[in-house]
């Protein structure tokens, strides 16, 4: 089975997970460099956290995901104003580095060196935890106001 199918069935599997159980989705957009990082990470969210609706996008195409598809959690190789205005948790890994930022829906930026998937599951179980907890069952992302 080529690695397209085989995405494309865990796809399924995984859509089908989310209507029999009736689970709140929330959105994580990677878009980052190079194509093997996304590819492995997407695999993972989709073997490890069938609930969660992943959309890839170019690093040249992110703002304009960020706006369309409405992401909990953004994974990129830089942080953009619209980013930091409208997702609530990123992870920030710089193309040429393995450390990364992240930052968690209004707990401030950290540094981890090294960054691991299970780095980025508990960015994204962190921010599904504050979401429900704070808002209705939709997790709707929050529009935050524009920095000074």
């Amino acid at each position: 089975m080529e690695e397209y199918e085989k995405v494309e069935s865990v796809r399924r599997d995984c859509e089908t997970i989310r209507v029999r159980k009736g689970l709140r989705i929330l959105r994580v957009l990677i878009a980052i460099a190079p194509t093997m990082y996304w590819e492995t990470l997407e695999l993972a969210l989709l073997r490890y956290r069938p609930h969660v609706e992943v959309r890839i996008t170019g690093p040249d195409a992110l703002d304009k995901e960020v706006v369309s598809f409405e992401p909990h959690v953004v994974v990129c190789n830089n942080v953009t104003p619209t980013i930091r205005r409208s997702v609530p948790s990123w992870v920030e890994v710089p193309y040429h580095s393995s450390d990364a930022t992240i930052h968690v829906q209004g707990q401030g930026e950290s540094t981890i060196e090294d960054i691991s998937t299970g780095d980025l599951f508990m960015v994204i179980d962190r921010t599904e935890e504050l979401l429900s907890d704070s808002r209705d069952p939709g997790l709707q992302p929050q529009k935050f106001p524009e920095s000074r």
